[in-house]
């Protein structure tokens, strides 16, 4: 996948206990709060592997035309905001996504549209 074409997710470097700064080869924060967007990969491997030092920003647009109550409901099923839960499923069809969630396929389409920009 080209660099113009890879889906980009934002990232914050979180207040802990253990870091000032985070580097690696991928990227480099610099202090608490800082956000970025970063590669998907980059961001998964970060939230994976560093979970107690980052954390997914969800999208300002997140707002726009979405049922609040549906998007509460996932949230508190999974236990994980409906950024984290896309994130996770990004490589998952619309219509499996539907089921799996249990809400509409074009409200996973809104969803997706407006969280994986």
């Amino acid at each position: 996948m080209s660099k113009e074409t890879e889906q980009l997710v934002r990232v914050r470097f979180i207040d802990n206990p253990y870091l000032d700064e985070y580097h690696s080869a991928d990227v480099d924060f610099y202090f608490f709060g800082e956000e970025k967007e970063i590669p998907a990969p980059v961001a998964q491997r970060l939230l994976t592997v560093h979970s107690k030092l980052f954390e997914l920003v969800d999208s300002e647009k997140r707002k726009v035309g979405r049922p609040p109550e549906k998007v509460e409901e996932v949230e508190k099923r999974f236990g994980k905001s409906l950024a984290e839960i896309l994130f996770e499923r990004r490589n998952m069809s619309v219509r499996a996504i539907s089921k799996e969630l249990n809400v509409g396929k074009s409200t996973v389409a809104k969803w997706r549209k407006v969280n994986c920009e």
